[in-house]
């Protein structure tokens, strides 16, 4: 073989190789662009909250907080969080907090539902302080739900104080996407209304309190009207909704 012809074979092989990394590069480009043309879907993460908080003072003895929130959502996973707090630290001072929140979630694979109530009363005479907290999560049949359902209260150093804590919790799986219809948030509100006032009677009629120093305890026939109502409160959002299944927590303090 001449020089001249080996160096044309060489050129040859080198313009061949060229060839094959830009025909490789252009696949391996193709292949990327066809990969992030469809990418995999991402999981919507979202956080709905509704909290009220009552605190009196010696300016306004009578405090009052109120929170209603109704939502919808698409995301697969969510986290729900609904509270209410109330306290009273002044003398003749009453604090009413009192929150409800409605999610439907049809659209949700994981889901945490964290509900909270508070009161205390603290350092005062004659004082009281009530909290009621109401979450209701409507989601489908076959969803990982993580439900987290608590209330506290408490009484420190007051003279004659009446504190009371109510956390109710519903979650409901129904066949479809469906909402509450009008004549189902009726009958909610009116039951949400005698929680209420179960949670705040003065305890002379049916000893909803036993007044204390320490942690105040709900009477029994209070606590289990409160039992009641949270049932009926079940069954009308299973009812309205045909719900495949349901459960109810309450904790009442």
């Amino acid at each position: 073989m001449s020089e001249q012809s080996g160096f044309v074979g060489r050129h040859l092989v080198l313009v061949g190789a060229c060839v094959v990394c830009a025909v490789t590069g252009a696949v391996a480009a193709a292949v990327t662009a066809t990969a992030s043309s469809t990418p995999a879907p991402v999981p919507i993460a979202r956080k709905f909250q509704a909290a009220s908080v009552a605190i009196p003072t010696r300016h306004n003895r009578s405090a009052a907080g109120s929170s209603t929130r109704l939502a919808s959502t698409d995301a697969t996973e969510l986290h729900v969080v609904t509270s209410a707090i109330a306290s009273s630290t002044c003398n003749r001072c009453r604090g009413q907090a009192l929150t409800t929140q409605v999610i439907y979630a049809d659209r949700g694979k994981v889901i945490i539902a964290d509900n909270a109530a508070a009161a205390w009363s603290a350092n005062c005479a004659r004082c009281g302080g009530a909290a009621l907290s109401l979450q209701i999560v409507v989601t489908r049949s076959g969803v990982s739900v993580s439900a987290n359902n608590r209330a506290m209260s408490t009484n420190a150093a007051c003279f004659r104080c009446r504190t009371a804590s109510a956390a109710v919790q519903i979650v409901v799986r129904a066949p479809a996407a469906a909402k509450l219809s009008r004549s189902a948030m009726t009958q909610i509100r009116a039951l949400r209304e005698d929680l209420v006032n179960t949670l705040t009677e003065d305890g002379s009629a049916a000893g909803a309190y036993r007044a204390r120093t320490s942690a105040p305890v709900l009477a029994p026939r209070a606590a289990g009207a409160m039992q009641a109502t949270t049932r009926q409160l079940q069954s009308v959002v299973s009812s309205d909704l045909d719900a495949i299944s349901a459960s109810h927590r309450i904790v009442v303090r």
